[in-house]
C-alpha cells in the first residue's frame, strides 16, 4: 500500500486557539459555549 502526498506549496495557515475562542464565546450563547468548553461531559 502506498500512500501520496501533494507536492503543492503554500502558506501555512496558523491558528491562535485562545483568539479562537473568544470570538466564538462573543458569539454563542453562555451555556451552549460552557457545555460545548466543558468537553460535552467527555
Amino acid at each position: 500500500m502506498a500512500y501520496y502526498t501533494s507536492t503543492e506549496e503554500h502558506p501555512i495557515e496558523i491558528v491562535n486557539i485562545a483568539s479562537l475562542e473568544e470570538r466564538v464565546r462573543a458569539r454563542m450563547e453562555r451555556g451552549a459555549f460552557g457545555y460545548i468548553r466543558g468537553g460535552a461531559e467527555d
